[in-house]
């Protein structure tokens, strides 16, 4: 009788870990060590934990005449999750004068947007590395030139969906990142 019952439950662990195998292989976690200290007052450092996809950011002051806000992004082919952020600053709350980076192509892949497709590979198998499946596109540490501050984006963690194969589209079910202002002298 006890080696019936120790039976059933090393099948169940088996059984467990088997099925847990399978979920693993459906997101794609990472989690990047940061770590943030200024004592300068024209040095600001804002958090953004979007664990709820439907999470929007309200227009947040940095400092006077500097406010900061994040845009969830979508993809027609996203069922399930955010494509991407994009980090916008302007000079007024209501972000009728919004601020562009200096050092970002007019097109293509920039740094403000943020979107899991940079951090897979070109055929979505993979996380981004160098190689031949590479992807051009900036990864966890994103540098933006304004024309009177820089804002560094660090992102600290991150959960993507949709991963597997190129048919995908990766998308993230949350991610979290800090933007770290900072006034040019």
């Amino acid at each position: 009788m006890c080696y019936k019952v120790k039976l059933i439950i090393v099948v169940n662990i088996f059984l467990f870990a088997l099925c847990s195998a399978g979920s693993f292989a459906d997101t794609d976690k990472r989690v990047f060590h940061h770590s943030v200290h200024s004592m300068n007052p024209k040095e600001v450092s804002i958090l953004f934990d979007f664990t709820d996809i439907n999470q929007m950011s309200s227009p947040l002051r940095v400092w006077d005449g500097l406010w900061v806000k994040i845009i969830n992004t979508g993809h027609k082919k996203v069922k399930n999750g955010v494509y991407g952020y994009t980090v916008r600053f302007a000079t007024d709350p209501d972000f009728k004068n919004i601020l562009l980076p200096v050092n970002q192509p007019a097109r293509g892949i920039t740094a403000d947007g943020i979107a899991a497709f940079h951090f897979r590979n070109s055929d979505n198998s993979g996380p981004n590395e160098a190689g031949p499946k590479n992807v051009n596109a900036p990864q966890e540490t994103r540098l933006l030139k304004y024309k009177g501050f820089n804002a560094l984006i660090r992102v600290i963690n991150m959960d993507i969906i949709g991963i597997g194969n190129k048919d995908l589209v990766p998308a993230f079910a949350g991610i979290k990142f800090i933007v770290i202002v900072k006034e040019k002298s």
